[in-house]
């Protein structure tokens, strides 16, 4: 069974995708940047405000589930300049925990960003 939720401020826009998606007891994050849901305003000019933003966006897609941040097993990130990896990944430890989710990095184009990232949990618990 999936349930498509939506959470924080997130609103249900037009576009074809879902942005959390419950499938049995995994929840799957749509590719989050660090877009004020709102306003489609791009939040932060570095690498460590966007990454900072994008990942609050992943922290209230996860709550909006009624999960927490640690039930991320994995996630794949994609920045627009390796340059950038080492202030990412400083963000990104401060963010998560020990177990640290699996991680992907890869060096993409992306319109108007730095960073995009999708995550995966797992959570038992019914919602």
């Amino acid at each position: 069974m999936q349930k498509i939720l939506i959470g924080g401020n997130f609103k249900n826009n037009s576009l074809p995708y879902s942005p959390c998606l419950r499938v049995g007891d995994f929840l799957f994050i749509a590719g989050q940047g660090p877009i004020n849901s709102e306003t489609d305003e791009v939040i932060g000019k570095t690498i460590e405000e966007q990454t900072e933003y994008t990942l609050s966006n992943i922290k209230k897609l996860i709550e909006s589930a009624d999960a927490k941040v640690s039930d991320i097993v994995k996630v794949n990130a994609y920045l627009t300049n390796a340059e950038n990896f080492d202030k990412f990944n400083k963000v990104y430890e401060a963010f998560f925990s020990s177990p640290f989710p699996v991680r992907t990095t890869v060096i993409v184009g992306l319109l108007d960003i730095l960073v995009e990232i999708d995550a995966i949990a797992y959570c038992s618990k019914e919602i």
